[in-house]
């Protein structure tokens, strides 16, 4: 995955601390309030939903490049936005809570999804 993962960050590099299309300013969240339901895909799962579902991955990876450069609670609220989207799909529940819980490996977030830093 990491291949990919850096294919991506340098496709989408414009994009960094941008908002896209039709997203507005963030604010902040100081924790993520679905870390209770919070899906843990199989790495087969996750590497299909997240690199390889043609055009929606695409948006997934120019979305995730986009974050970079914001604060956690910033991350977070844009994630929250797209979370609770109304055509969001099992699918980007997967993109959106696989990256959740890498926030919280890296030490961003707590085990209950508080931000850490």
């Amino acid at each position: 995955m990491a291949k990919e993962f850096k294919d991506f960050d340098k496709k989408y590099a414009h994009l960094k601390h941008t908002l896209m299309q039709g997203e507005l300013l963030p604010l902040t969240l100081d924790y993520w309030p679905f870390m209770a339901s919070l899906y843990k895909a199989d790495a087969a799962t996750i590497r299909r939903c997240v690199y390889f579902s043609g055009e929606a991955s695409e948006h997934w990876q120019q979305f995730r490049v986009s974050l970079k450069g914001w604060s956690t609670g910033e991350k977070l609220w844009r994630l929250n936005a797209r979370y609770v989207c109304e055509d969001n799909t099992p699918d980007e529940i997967v993109r959106i809570d696989n990256y959740i819980d890498s926030m919280r490996r890296s030490g961003l977030l707590d085990s209950i999804g508080v931000v850490i830093k």
